[in-house]
């Protein structure tokens, strides 16, 4: 099983970026701070991503990704709040920003889509045609 997740090149760039989130450091000061908090529901936000690109590998593909995708954008909103408190520097969120772009581009290719954008459009379009049935 863990060779199909290492062959998984959405898990194996997102499993990367993970680690790279958790050595976000929570400063003595900030310990029981609202900081603390959004930094811990980040790396717990990074490992939902990991965990639903798994799934997604295994079962309900275009589901598992769809909600690996939200949680990417998701991600990136919490990025963005720790670069405003500079937690994070721009350089940082810039890079955190590029890993997440990757990372939505190989989800796009492992269902099928060209882009983001598509993915959501087809997505949207299926949902519809469900519930019109």
């Amino acid at each position: 099983m863990l060779k199909v997740l290492l062959n998984n090149r959405a898990w194996t760039k997102m499993r990367t970026l993970n680690q790279k989130i958790n050595n976000i450091a929570v400063s003595a000061t900030d310990e029981e701070s609202d900081i603390a908090e959004l930094i811990r529901h980040t790396k717990k936000t990074a490992i939902s991503v990991l965990a639903n690109v798994a799934e997604g590998t295994v079962v309900r593909k275009e589901f598992h990704h769809q909600i690996a995708l939200g949680s990417l954008i998701e991600l990136q909103s919490h990025l963005c709040i720790l670069s405003d408190l500079a937690v994070l520097t721009v350089e940082e969120l810039s890079g955190y920003t590029e890993n997440i772009t990757e990372i939505c581009k190989e989800i796009c290719v492992i269902v099928g889509t060209s882009d983001l954008d598509e993915f959501i459009k087809l997505r949207s379009i299926r949902e519809s045609t469900h519930y019109t049935k």
